[in-house]
């Protein structure tokens, strides 16, 4: 069912449980506590996942995010500048020109 937080984190643990050595299952599960407020609780799977892939730039990227979701700037910007060094291609990365806005009238 889409939206029920309680089954997702129950799957996630599951999936952890079953391949602790696994990076991606933890990445699933610091997903589900994000979108459930628990920030530390996601820093803590992200810093794992990294540890774990610490090539795989979507582990910084996220932690990036939480980061600066639980107010650490710093922290934030050096996550961020990781992912776009191992993917910078990515569109992920580019930045866009915001659009001006015209006043209306």
């Amino acid at each position: 069912r889409r939206g029920d937080l309680a089954a997702a984190r129950t799957t996630a643990n599951s999936a952890v449980d079953a391949a602790p050595w696994a990076a991606s299952p933890r990445m699933q599960r610091a997903l589900v506590a994000e979108a459930d407020g628990r920030l530390r609780d996601a820093r803590e799977d992200l810093r794992e996942t990294t540890d774990k892939q610490p090539q795989d730039w979507r582990g910084w990227a996220l932690l990036a995010r939480v980061q600066a979701e639980s107010r650490q700037a710093e922290e934030a910007r050096k996550s961020f500048r990781r992912a776009r060094r191992l993917r910078p291609g990515s569109p992920f990365f580019i930045q866009r020109p915001r659009p001006v806005p015209v006043p209306a009238g």
